[in-house]
């Protein structure tokens, strides 16, 4: 199962990575480019806050402040500053003001769905117990349940974001997408609005071998991506679910311009379960703390 040995440590790097990622994705769009919208569309809870009336007033000024306040937030959750169920609820609500502002078409997609909807779900968990592989020395050290339970937690929610995606694929009655060449057409359309001139999605979609490969893939991913939260309980079809989705990922960006960067950058934590090994010299136990390395003799 995955995730069976996590404690402190894994949960601490996790922390660090998704929380990390999250800034890094509010350094490299600069927010003032939404005050340059002629036709805002509020997405989630903003539509609530009436941001329709208020989000074209914003100045480059105010949105380069929320853009600075956002990244210090979660450069805060990342480096898991205390008390970390604030700060971390804090550096959440802040991603998704900034992300919905963002998102001036009115809806957030799913490339960037699932890191934040990760920094929400570690942020009900102690994951602020080790910074990286180092256990602080004021941590009220939970069980070793809440360190697996977070991590599973974060892992089956990436999962149905994909098996959601491809319920609601399913459900539209769009059957005979898989039958005719609707995914060629759509590929080829993507990629000529993106490139003018034609890119790669035309020349694949033209091609025979290409054409069929993307023919044949399409319902295999959808099947992959219904299954997705298997994998928490099978290392074979974890590795499998990698082998099909991350060419897929690949694919969509380099035929249609639809990146999932984010993903699969949380691919090796969430489905590989990989994170790094401890380094440096680590503590003994403390007086009446259980150290959890030595196994008990028979």
């Amino acid at each position: 199962v995955l995730f069976d040995d996590a404690n402190a440590r894994t949960l601490g790097w996790a922390r660090i990575w998704v929380f990390g990622l999250a800034a890094f994705s509010r350094v490299i769009f600069p927010l003032e480019e939404v005050t340059y919208l002629t036709d805002y569309t509020p997405v989630g809870f903003l539509e609530l806050l009436g941001a329709r009336h208020w989000v074209p007033s914003i100045t480059p000024a105010v949105a380069h402040g929320i853009q600075v306040a956002t990244i210090a937030l979660l450069g805060a959750a990342a480096a898991g500053l205390r008390p970390f169920p604030l700060v971390a609820g804090a550096a959440c609500v802040a991603f998704t003001v900034s992300e919905g502002l963002m998102r001036g078409g009115g809806v957030i997609p799913h490339a960037h769905m699932c890191l934040l909807l990760s920094t929400y779900v570690l942020a009900f968990f102690p994951a602020a117990d080790a910074v990286g592989a180092f256990p602080r020395e004021d941590a009220s050290r939970a069980p070793r349940a809440s360190y697996r339970g977070a991590l599973v937690a974060a892992s089956l929610v990436f999962a149905l974001t994909y098996a959601l995606a491809a319920t609601r694929r399913l459900s539209v009655g769009a059957v005979g997408v898989y039958l005719d060449d609707s995914i060629l057409v759509a590929t080829a359309t993507r990629d000529a609005e993106i490139a003018l001139s034609g890119g790669w999605g035309v020349w694949a979609s033209g091609h025979q071998i290409a054409g069929w490969m993307l023919r044949i893939g399409f319902p295999i991913v959808t099947l992959v991506e219904l299954l997705s939260p298997l994998w928490l309980f099978s290392r074979w079809f974890r590795w499998g679910w990698i082998a099909v989705m991350v060419p897929f990922h690949l694919g969509t960006g380099l035929l249609m311009e639809i990146w999932f960067t984010y993903n699969l950058l949380l691919i090796p934590l969430l489905v590989a379960g990989w994170v790094p090994p401890p380094r440096g010299r680590r503590r003994g136990p403390r007086v009446g703390e259980i150290d959890d390395r030595i196994p008990p003799r028979a």
